[in-house]
């Protein structure tokens, strides 16, 4: 269906945050909204709490046509987000993509840190994990740092956690189901 909305949900291979991952789900499953998972690797991701999560593509894998099939991107932080997602070149060139393409990018917990890296957040306001190092990267990428739970601006969402998970899968699912 030409209409069916999708999105693409990145996690680490290692240590990614359970409730990050399986909130945006539920609200995106609720919404009849269906979704890819990748990352860096394949094989089982291990989520912080003990979740697993199988993944059978890369970010690498995608090419033009893969991603113009998707309405969004939504990045899972977690200890994981800096070791595995931080400063990794095809993912910093995947979110340029989806923002080129005007579809909704967004991040939650240490993961928006990546979207200051891509240089998605020129004069946007964004919202990471009270951590001074993500938030430097979000001010290194020209966003404007808020401590808010959650932050639209746009196309970009951003969450600060796993207590704001809920929340921001809710987001994510009525922008995506809105456009």
């Amino acid at each position: 269906m030409a209409d069916e909305k999708k999105v693409l949900i990145v996690i680490a291979p290692r240590n990614f945050r359970d409730e990050e991952l399986t909130e945006p789900i539920n609200y995106l499953m609720q919404a009849g909204i269906s979704y890819d998972v990748i990352s860096t690797t394949c094989g089982l991701a291990i989520g912080m709490m003990g979740g697993e999560m199988p993944v059978e593509h890369t970010i690498s894998d995608l090419n033009e046509g893969d991603i113009a099939q998707y309405n969004a991107i939504l990045i899972v932080g977690g200890n994981g987000a800096p070791e595995y997602l931080w400063n990794y070149r095809p993912l910093l060139e995947l979110i340029q993509k989806f923002d080129k393409q005007n579809s909704i990018v967004s991040a939650i917990c240490l993961a928006p840190a990546v979207l200051g890296q891509a240089g998605v957040l020129k004069g946007k306001k964004a919202t990471v994990w009270n951590d001074d190092q993500a938030i430097e990267e979000i001010r290194k990428g020209g966003g404007i740092f808020t401590s808010s739970p959650v932050v639209v601006d746009g196309k970009i969402i951003t969450a600060n956690g796993p207590t704001a998970a809920a929340a921001f899968g809710e987001k994510v699912a009525v922008s995506v189901k809105n456009l």
